[in-house]
């Protein structure tokens, strides 16, 4: 054994942020490239569910598995997918999103009637196996047994995995009760091999009390080639591999297992027949149409690092001239090993079979390598290694080699397939390397270790090794940071690069949001939080070292970024459509600019279009047209109407701010609850009913009608004159209403303007205006101030003349501006 140099003794687990997933398992019924009728439905689906993993059954060729995975990266272009393999009858496909997920290898089971398919992912630097099944289908002896035969070969594959594999088995299974010989084998045989993630287990076949994870059928009517009868059996499952839940590696979320879309009433049912409270009527449909078995979903969590800390790791490879090969290992944990735990262990040319062992035996103590080499190696190496071995210990380049801790593998160096990784080659661990990797490891690609010529022997025996360490120190938890504000984010660290990564992590969503990709690692970085940034108290903020991902550090806690509500938070209902305040009965500090003053309080905005207006009920606070405030008070929903009332916090910061723009829109789109409070302008709408009561009247553009109301400002009609109209849209008596401010917010058709000649009369407090009179009503109307845009409540109505020509008006002060408005 060697010493080798150590600067820092104590090494911690490499830190990977833990990562949930979710797996969707989904027969697609015979799913080729001319299926196009049913992608919206796919499409629709996985949108609403949002699964990490998806695995279909009965893709029947490689168009309908391009179909599938265009389809999907049509909502956010993050799927990738298997190879599409054409087996002997319909065929398995995979699909994942790459942002969680690496791609690592597939295989196929060959049974007697549909291949298994073996998908194998990375994450976190956990292997996950994935297992898709379409067994024998139809009941009776002869059928439960076939299945039987499918899965005795499956169960074949998986004796030869090494122990503490994890994997899932998906699929179509057809079992119609948890006494058919495949399940049990799957589920009871012993050795135990797998635990069904349902927990309802039984007769399924036509058993009502198993109506909400019933999957097939989907329908009761026959079309499109699928089963008919409505829900009544259950032939989707996901199987864990026994003892999966351990507290690392990939861990299943209990009781997240789900038949998508099943609500328990629709029993012998289709699945969208009436009211189905699981998913909303657009979702229900899609599951309708897409296929006739519903999908199974269960959420997991892969738990960052997932080796352990503090274990032993392969340190050196050794692959060159002749028989100068060895292995070296590293204990950089702190205190002596016993080596009787751990084996190293080789298959041959990557085909994933390891032999070939040998077991370790003795004490490493912290700090030591132990090398094991080829007895027919060079006498540079002889001398250094601590044992010979010609078994393990003797590769060639394409054999991946192992090391296992009670015969569960905790590290590797190479990739399956026969692939040439390592010949002719010394690999050395990078010294801020401190735990181990299982799965396949590409050591030219995966950043962990140094390549030197063949026959490098200088580095053997002695194993160098850092700490490399990122701590934040603000925000740790618990800050309260208004957005708005320029905020320092600040940490420590040491044997880092030059530059860090910063990202925001909200809890709520389980996601990561870039805030800079690489900015200078100086303990410093300043954050102005935009004013539109979503308000939560479930922040934290993860940095990580630019070039070495898994060198991380993530707050310590949530913390808080508040300020006052943009008044489209406040509005914007969860779905989009009609629905209460997402705030309701909540209080909420928002800000905005008056549009509006009516008897019992003010409309205010702070943006145009949708969402962005709100009326406040406030008998008490007399605000201005254009005023912009600051207010707190209860969000509350009035008879269908939310409003902002009981005012505790109320401030002018300004007295002349710009009013938004009014959004021009049809009348069908005033009719709709996202222009509630909103100020808008319709165009080109004829006056259908001058006076409905109440001081209302009606108009209409060709897409709706729309009720014209004297909330605040009161106006009489002519009956068939087409209008523009601007106004706010408010709602009440179930209705909803546009209410214009001033009589300059209604103009007849046409408006247009006409050559008008101005002469200062003998009386310099008159002047006379003329125009091509053309038969129309002329309106004057004057301002002070040119710049002011008409229509605009500033612009004074002088007078109005019909099939006039001229008009004398009365002035005071030196200046005046007009402008002469022409209407039917």
């Amino acid at each position: 054994m060697r010493i080798i140099i150590l600067i820092i003794s104590l090494i911690a687990a490499t830190l990977v942020a833990d990562t949930n997933f979710r797996v969707m398992s989904y027969n697609a019924l015979n799913f080729d490239g001319t299926s196009t009728d049913r992608t919206s439905y796919f499409k629709d689906t996985i949108e609403f569910n949002d699964p990490d993993i998806i695995v279909m059954q009965e893709i029947i060729d490689q168009s309908g598995a391009s179909l599938l995975l265009n389809t999907f990266n049509q909502i956010n272009s993050e799927y990738s997918s298997s190879d599409f393999i054409n087996g002997s009858d319909t065929d398995n496909m995979l699909f994942f999103k790459t942002a969680k997920f690496s791609f690592v290898s597939q295989t196929q089971i060959s049974t007697a009637l549909r291949d298994i398919s073996e998908y194998v992912l990375s994450v976190d630097n956990n292997e996950l196996r994935i297992y898709s099944c379409h067994l024998k289908a139809s009941d009776g002896s002869t059928n439960e047994q076939l299945r039987l035969q499918e899965v005795l070969e499956l169960r074949d594959h998986l004796d030869t995995l090494p122990v503490g594999t994890e994997y899932l088995i998906v699929g179509d299974m057809n079992f119609y009760s948890s006494g058919e010989p495949a399940y049990e084998n799957l589920t009871v045989t012993t050795p135990l091999i797998s635990e069904d993630i349902c927990t309802e287990v039984g007769n399924w076949h036509n058993g009502s009390s198993y109506s909400d994870v019933h999957t097939q059928s989907t329908r009761v009517e026959s079309f499109g080639g699928g089963s008919t009868g409505g829900l009544d059996d259950k032939f989707d499952f996901i199987f864990a591999n026994y003892g999966m839940n351990n507290s690392s590696g990939i861990e299943y979320i209990p009781e997240s297992f789900i038949s998508f879309g099943n609500d328990g009433d629709h029993f012998n049912q289709s699945i969208n027949n009436g009211t189905n409270s699981a998913v909303p009527a657009n979702i229900a449909d899609a599951l309708y149409y897409a296929s006739d078995h519903l999908p199974v979903c269960a959420d997991f969590i892969s738990i960052g690092g997932a080796q352990p800390s503090g274990e032993l790791i392969i340190s050196e490879y050794i692959e060159g001239s002749s028989y100068n090969k060895a292995i070296e290992i590293y204990n950089g944990t702190g205190t002596t090993v016993n080596l009787g735990y751990y084996s190293l262990q080789k298959d041959v040319n990557g085909d994933g079979n390891f032999t070939n062992s040998y077991n370790y035996s003795g004490s490493l103590n912290s700090g030591d390598v132990f090398v094991l080499a080829n007895s027919g190696a060079d006498p540079t190496i002889l001398s250094i290694a601590d044992a010979t071995n010609n078994v393990v210990i003797n590769f060639n380049g394409d054999d991946q080699v192992r090391l296992l801790k009670n015969n569960v593998e905790i590290d590797r160096i190479g990739v399956p397939g026969d692939i040439t990784f390592g010949e002719n080659v010394t690999f050395v661990r990078k010294s801020t390397v401190t735990s181990p990797q299982s799965g396949p490891q590409d050591p030219r690609s995966n950043g962990e270790w140094d390549n030197y010529p063949s026959d490098t022997f200088a580095y053997l025996g002695s194993h160098t090794a850092i700490n490399p360490t990122i701590s934040i120190t603000s925000p740790n938890g618990g800050e309260n940071w208004e957005r708005g504000s320029l905020q320092n984010i600040t940490w420590t660290s040491s044997d880092i690069g030059l530059n860090v990564k910063i990202e925001l992590y909200k809890d709520a969503e389980e996601s990561y949001t870039t805030l800079i990709e690489s900015t200078e690692n100086d303990g410093a970085w300043e954050w102005q939080i935009p004013v539109d940034f979503p308000l939560a108290a479930d922040y934290k903020i993860k940095i990580s070292d630019s070039d070495e991902s898994t060198i991380l550090d993530e707050s310590d806690d949530f913390f808080q970024i508040s300020g006052r509500y943009l008044i489209s938070e406040i509005q914007t209902t969860a779905n989009g459509e009609e629905g209460d305040s997402p705030l309701a009965g909540q209080n909420a500090s928002t800000f905005g600019v008056v549009t509006a003053v009516s008897t019992y309080g003010y409309f205010i905005q702070n943006g145009s279009g949708p969402w962005n207006g709100i009326f406040v009920y406030d008998t008490i606070n007399n605000p201005m047209l254009r005023d912009s405030l600051h207010i707190t008070g209860l969000v509350f929903e009035y008879n269908a109407k939310t409003e902002i009332k009981d005012i505790t916090e109320f401030s002018v910061e300004n007295t002349d701010s710009e009013l938004p723009a009014a959004e021009i829109i049809t009348c069908l789109s005033a009719n709709h609850e996202k222009y509630e409070g909103v100020l808008i302008k319709v165009l080109e709408s004829t006056c259908t009913n001058i006076d409905l009561g109440y001081g209302e009247w009606l108009v209409a553009d060709g897409t709706n009608e729309l009720v014209v109301d004297d909330l605040i400002f009161s106006y009489s009609p002519t009956l068939n004159e087409e209008y523009n109209i601007v106004g706010i849209i408010d709602y009440s008596y179930e209705q909803f209403k546009l209410e214009p401010r001033f009589e300059v917010d209604i103009e007849t058709k046409p408006t247009k303007p006409v050559n008008v000649e101005i002469e200062i009369l003998p009386d310099p407090n008159q002047v006379k205006l003329a125009w091509l009179n053309e038969g129309y009503t002329y309106k004057i109307y004057s301002n002070d101030d040119p710049d002011i845009d008409f229509p605009d409540e500033s612009w004074i109505f002088e007078t109005s003349v019909q099939n006039l020509g001229e008009a004398t008006i009365s002035m005071s002060g030196n200046k005046k501006f007009f402008i002469v408005v022409a209407e039917n």
